[in-house]
């Protein structure tokens, strides 16, 4: 009887560590979906920049950088250090990623450089 409620244990135990194995990355998936999130929302927001500017240039008027053009870089400047820190909790919760501190990338540990900007890690 005691090999039938050793084998109920560890698979109790294996059950459990697959739970939250799955826990994990079910978050990791989330900040992943969220951080792509808001890069596509800096990527709108350069887009309303670049139409402004090309509005201003089509009319003849002198461009005057401010106004809507400035809050609208402040928010990419604020979205841009949220994502930062995203990346950087999420590495710290997976044991197989760091994150690039040139491009903000997060890539697997042990690489000697990084596949996306280059840099020697």
């Amino acid at each position: 009887m005691s090999k039938v409620n050793s084998l109920a244990s560890k698979i109790v135990d294996s059950a459990g560590a697959f739970k939250n194995k799955t826990e994990e990355f079910i978050r990791n998936m989330d900040s992943k979906m969220e951080i792509d999130r808001i890069e596509n929302e800096i990527d709108n927001l350069y887009i309303d920049i670049g139409e402004m500017v090309c509005r201003y240039l089509d009319s003849g008027e002198k461009l005057s950088i401010g106004g809507e053009i400035t809050e609208k870089h402040k928010k990419i400047q604020i979205l841009k250090k949220g994502i930062l820190n995203k990346k950087k909790v999420l590495t710290n919760t997976m044991r197989d990623a760091v994150y690039c501190e040139n491009c903000g990338e997060i890539i697997q540990k042990g690489t000697r450089y990084c596949p996306f900007c280059g840099k020697n890690i």
